[in-house]
Order: structure tokens, then sequence, then C-alpha cells
């Protein structure tokens, strides 16, 4: 399943014991089906789906290239979690209904066990300016975020560039480049 917001991404989930017939040799099987659909596939497994689910908590990093997918990844990661997402850096034109664009001056609007996805960090997050508007809202949403249950989810190409709040990441995601195309 995949909505217009992915541009021909389906994330497919199997029971565990078929995960490596999905795949097949190689990727051959994946492969197949993404050049015969056109969609780009992404597999994972019940297990999995559930792992994500169970480490609900605390900040996820998604670290990847360019048009890796991490975008995609951060906000499927939010729908898996089945709670409220507000979403820093994608306009709401482009988000699905039950997803809600923010503005770093908007955090009053964040509610208790919520997701917080934050696109694209390095052009909202500077490890040099603390001073930035996003800075702070990132500051305040790490002293808040234990006393709130909130899950923060954070995308970016360059780690490097991250506020120093992020580098207690309870999880970081590694998105490589889609070995499909």
């Amino acid at each position: 399943a995949t909505d217009t917001w992915y541009k021909n991404v389906s994330e497919i989930i199997v029971p565990d014991d078929q995960l490596s017939l999905a795949i097949g040799r190689r990727g051959q099987n994946v492969r197949l089906a993404s050049q015969l659909s056109g969609w780009r596939l992404d597999i994972h497994s019940e297990s999995r789906i559930q792992e994500i689910k169970d480490r609900a908590w605390g900040t996820h990093v998604v670290l990847g290239e360019r048009g890796s997918g991490k975008t995609a990844l951060a906000l499927r990661l939010a729908e898996y979690l089945g709670r409220q997402t507000y979403v820093l850096g994608i306009p709401q034109r482009l988000l699905p209904s039950f997803m809600l664009e923010i503005q770093p001056d908007e955090l009053d609007r964040i509610r208790e066990g919520s997701v917080v996805v934050i696109d694209d960090a390095s052009l909202w997050l500077s490890s040099h300016d603390y001073a930035l508007k996003a800075n702070r809202m990132m500051q305040r949403l790490m002293q808040v975020q234990r006393h709130l249950n909130l899950v923060i989810i954070v995308t970016t190409q360059y780690a490097s560039s991250l506020n120093k709040y992020c580098l207690d990441a309870t999880a970081v995601w590694l998105k490589p480049p889609p070995f499909l195309w």
C-alpha cells in the first residue's frame, strides 16, 4: 500500500517465514516486481514492523543520501506508530490528512503521545547556530520529550550538522540508496 506522498514507493509487509521468498536470491524477486510495476518496493517482515512499534520512544535519526527515501521511511515509521504526527519541513498539501505541518514557533500545538518528524534536519538545525528558532524548538522538544511521551524522527543527509540534542538518539536508521534503480 502506498500514498501519493511517496511517489511510486510501496511498502510491503510479509510474514517472517515469507521474507526470503519475497526478496528472492540477491533481490531478484523484488527487483523483477519493481521493474514490472514501475514502483520502488520496500519489503519488511511482520516482526520488523513490531520491532519498530516496540521501539516507539525517544529520538530516531534517519541518515541517507539525497533521493534514498529517508523522508518516506520517516513518514512510514510515524504511520506505523499510529499516533498523531506533526511534521516540520513538508508542506501540508503534500502530507496525508492524519499528519499536520508544524512550524518552529508552534510547539504548543504538539500533543502528548505524538510523533514529531523533522525532515531535512540539516536545513533546520545547525550545530553552529544555537540561536536559530528551530534549534530552540528542538531543545524544548528534547526537554519535554519524556514527559509528553513524544517520538521524534529526524531525517538528514549530514549527521555532522545535527544539533547536539540529536546526538543522544535512541535509534539511527541508515537508508542506503535504492539498489533497484
